[in-house]
């Protein structure tokens, strides 16, 4: 599923939901279809914390620079700036396809909004 993150007044950059990697997580992200929050810097990722509840669904520790994982933990979502071993398991949910230095510009507190773009728009009434 296509994915847009959108950092409010520095940018848009491309990512996609893969469901195959934490199916139940994946189709929660995918219900809420949009979801925002402030940005939280930790050691090589920016955590933005949810409202999805979920628990662990194939649980991973190493992530490469783009992935996308949720951490059940406290219900954030977090993508990574480098390859990463991390101490608590996650779940790995996507990853970001587009390149640039955005994510290097996200600063503590913006705002980032996740969200699900629809792949079969709605079709018009004639």
């Amino acid at each position: 599923m296509p994915l847009s993150i959108i950092v409010l007044g520095k940018g848009k950059i491309k990512g996609e939901i893969i469901k195959h990697l934490a199916p139940s997580t994946s189709s929660s992200i995918i219900r809420y279809g949009r979801i925002a929050g402030r940005a939280t810097l930790e050691e090589g990722s920016i955590l933005i914390l949810t409202p999805i509840r979920a628990g662990l669904e194939k649980p991973k520790n190493r992530f490469a620079a783009g992935d996308i994982a949720f951490l059940p933990l406290n219900g954030a979502l977090c993508i990574f700036l480098v390859d990463t071993t991390t101490a608590r398991p996650m779940n790995h949910v996507g990853r970001v396809t587009s390149e640039g230095d955005l994510l290097k510009e996200i600063g503590r507190g913006d705002t980032v909004i996740f969200e699900v773009e629809e792949t079969n728009p709605p079709q018009q009434a004639p």
